[in-house]
């Protein structure tokens, strides 16, 4: 799919908040992969992964009006949520969600150094 040069991810997600549909395909394509790769650090099972993905972009879609550009980057905003979605789905505190993230990005960061 060629990307649509016209929009940012900012005036993606703001076009969202008018539940303009046909760019969560672009949103999708630009971020599927990088949340997927986030959603793995917290989650070994991989059908469990492609649910959570798939329910992280229905928040997304549901919650666009929730999102500020001032407050973050579309990118920030929608790990956040996959983060979310994934304490949810594992039935896990937010906050033990968060811890064991920022632990596996940290020993991830210290390996590449």
């Amino acid at each position: 799919m060629e990307k649509n040069s016209s929009l940012t991810n900012e005036g993606l997600i703001l076009t969202f908040k008018n539940k303009e549909q046909m760019y969560l395909k672009t949103l999708y394509d630009d971020h599927s992969s990088k949340l997927l790769g986030i959603i793995s650090l917290l989650v070994n099972d991989e059908e469990r992964r492609m649910e959570i993905l798939e329910k992280t972009f229905t928040r997304i879609y549901l919650e666009a009006k929730k999102y500020d550009p001032i407050h973050s980057s579309v990118f920030i905003w929608m790990m956040r949520v996959s983060i979310s979605v994934s304490s949810e789905y594992m039935e896990v505190q937010l906050s033990e969600i968060q811890k064991k993230f920022w632990e596996v990005y940290k020993e991830l960061r210290i390996k590449k150094s």
